[in-house]
């Protein structure tokens, strides 16, 4: 995917990727960091949630390149992104960019196989 220029990438952008699927639940992932893990859907794989918020126009830019960036690596050894989306919120005296990315869920990790190996 092309990088975006400033004006496209600050613009809300909805994602649809979790849509018929339900909450199942919120934690901390040694992978991730915080997440929200989406599922419920035998013909699908569970998805997970990882979101960024960026009060300064410049970070979330970067963020959202980066992310852009990294829909394109394919390899079997790393977390396969989906899809982000983008959510602009104005408060009073703030603004605040939210943005999600929405990964593949791993069926585990090297640290559950070594755990599992001993």
């Amino acid at each position: 995917m092309p990088v975006k220029t400033s004006g496209q990438v600050l613009q809300d952008r909805a994602s649809s990727i979790i849509e018929g699927l339900t909450k199942v639940s919120k934690g901390l992932d040694s992978r991730f960091g915080e997440v929200i893990v989406f599922g419920g859907n035998k013909d699908r794989d569970n998805i997970v949630q990882r979101t960024f918020s960026a009060s300064n126009t410049k970070e979330a830019e970067k963020f959202i390149n980066d992310t852009i960036s990294r829909a394109t690596l394919n390899h079997p050894h790393i977390a396969r992104l989906l899809d982000y989306s983008v959510l602009n919120q104005k408060g009073l005296c703030s603004k605040s960019i939210s943005i999600s990315q929405f990964y593949q869920l791993p069926p585990g990790d090297l640290q559950d196989q070594i755990t599992k190996n001993r």
